[in-house]
């Protein structure tokens, strides 16, 4: 599943009831606006695995931008492994299944960003 959510904060409860249905076995989620400043509490789950790339990562490179994010769930009875960019809102997410390798890219590129 892959949700742009506009902020996390406000939507805590509506997806942790669609982590706790379990009837998604990875979640994709762009725009969560976190930042370092949000613990990893706040949005972990029993169940899964949570990976996350805040925007205000980009401070070392004298960007003041907030907002954007992304967050990815993913059940923790996977073998996989994720890579995050040091450069973009990216994150590659690698799930082997029976001895087959899937790859996933999570991304978000903001309206104001330059091609």
């Amino acid at each position: 599943m892959h949700l742009n959510i506009n902020s996390i904060f406000s939507k805590v409860d509506s997806f942790h009831e669609i982590l706790d249905s379990g009837q998604y076995d990875i979640l994709f989620i762009n725009e969560s606006k976190l930042n370092v400043d949000i613990p990893e509490s706040h949005i972990s789950h029993t169940k899964y695995k949570c990976y996350r790339r805040d925007r205000d990562y980009l401070i070392h490179t004298n960007t003041d931008k907030h907002g954007g994010g992304l967050v990815i769930y993913i059940k923790k009875e996977y073998v996989h492994s994720v890579q995050k960019s040091d450069s973009f809102e990216v994150m590659h997410l690698n799930l082997i299944l029976k001895d087959t390798s899937f790859n996933f890219v999570a991304c978000y590129k903001s309206p104001s960003t330059h091609n």
